[in-house]
């Protein structure tokens, strides 16, 4: 049985994989239906991978990653997965903000932050060069073991074309490389998912704290509208603007002047309004459609952006080089003085054939 549940959960772990580079790939809207069934499918997908991890019981706090296989370190990955693929859902954004972050590492992660400007930096470019080091150690790994892989296949393949026996001792020998060499790249993935998830954390507290701000200011305003506790400036300020104002739809009716609701026609037999309207009836839908959840919001400051720029080496810094100062003229070189003396003599004769200013001749006919 418990064969079965970890080759269900291989299977499915290994969908999720596929599924995150589709998404990674796919060149379509973050609020596309197939953008967003993809993320559901795979987030569905990643809470069952949870059940069974914890029906295995595959992870104890009282082991450390020597103690596990190569094959089930890589599960260790579940929770940042999953929380990568709840920050790409648009609805309920605050709600699924608030799953995406584990409360125990998030408070731990948040008050060892010292958040000075100058320490900050500092930490960020730090963080960023172990960041990309752990990048191009992945890759150098990855590529050695797609050669190590080929190489097998190869070796495999004249083994069989020739029948001849394997030895087994240089099998086991290939297996110990392969399972090295995929340990030490998951260990390496791991490494750099968490320092990821810092940077994570601290866009979530920053975005979370946004939402909660919008969602207090909203729920203030609609509980001053229920009780009717509008100020006087209010109620001016909307008897100012009543007739630039259209929020009603022009939909076919009587004219109440009284009341100001609007309907019929715009304009009488003559041409002559007849009601107050604006050009057009989709100012409110417009305001409306501004910020929603799949807007994308900024996530660095140009401080940030420009520490990051120097950190790649993508700055240049310092003029060109400078020139390369006059030599005067030797005084036994006959000839550069010479030169020197027939150049002073043709602007001589110059400055005096052509009279000071008699080139500007703009707006003098």
């Amino acid at each position: 049985m418990d064969s079965q549940q970890n080759s269900s959960l291989n299977s499915m772990f290994l969908t999720v994989k596929t599924n995150l580079e589709k998404i990674e790939s796919l060149n379509i809207p973050a609020t596309s239906f197939e953008y967003q069934e993809l993320v559901s499918k795979s987030l569905y997908l990643l809470e069952k991978c949870e059940e069974s991890v914890e029906k295995l019981a595959l992870f104890s706090s009282n082991e450390t990653i020597e103690d596990y296989q190569t094959s089930t370190l890589e599960y260790l990955l579940i929770p940042i997965l999953k929380s990568n693929l709840l920050k790409r859902k648009i609805e309920n954004r605050l709600s699924l903000l608030e799953q995406s972050k584990d409360e125990v590492y998030y408070h731990k992660i948040m008050n060892g932050i010292k958040f000075e400007p100058v320490e900050q930096r500092k930490i960020k470019i730090d963080r960023f060069k172990a960041e990309r080091e752990l990048k191009n150690r992945i890759e150098n790994l990855e590529n050695k073991i797609h050669i190590t892989q080929q190489q097998s296949l190869k070796k495999l393949d004249n083994e069989n074309s020739e029948n001849n026996e394997s030895d087994e001792f240089d099998i086991l020998d290939e297996v110990d490389d392969m399972d090295f060499l995929q340990r030490d790249h998951v260990v390496l993935l791991l490494a750099l998912k968490a320092k990821l998830a810092i940077e994570e954390l601290i866009s979530i507290k920053s975005e979370v704290d946004l939402l909660s701000k919008i969602q207090n200011h909203s729920s203030f305003d609609d509980e001053r509208n229920r009780s009717g506790g509008s100020d006087n400036r209010t109620e001016k300020r909307g008897k100012d603007v009543s007739w630039k104002l259209d929020t009603h739809s022009y939909t076919s009716g009587p004219v109440d002047f009284n009341t100001r609701n609007v309907g019929g026609k715009l304009l009488d037999s003559k041409g002559k309004p007849i009601q107050t309207f604006v050009i057009t009836n989709n100012r409110t839908l417009i305001k409306e459609g501004v910020f929603k959840p799949g807007h994308s919001l900024p996530t660095k400051t140009l401080d940030d952006f420009i520490e990051e720029e120097f950190a790649r080496g993508n700055v240049i810094t310092g003029g060109g080089k400078e020139p390369e100062p006059k030599e005067d003229p030797d005084d036994n070189d006959e000839e550069a003085i010479n030169a020197e003396t027939m150049k002073k003599r043709e602007w001589d004769d110059y400055t005096d054939d052509v009279r000071k200013g008699s080139g500007n001749t703009t707006n003098k006919g």
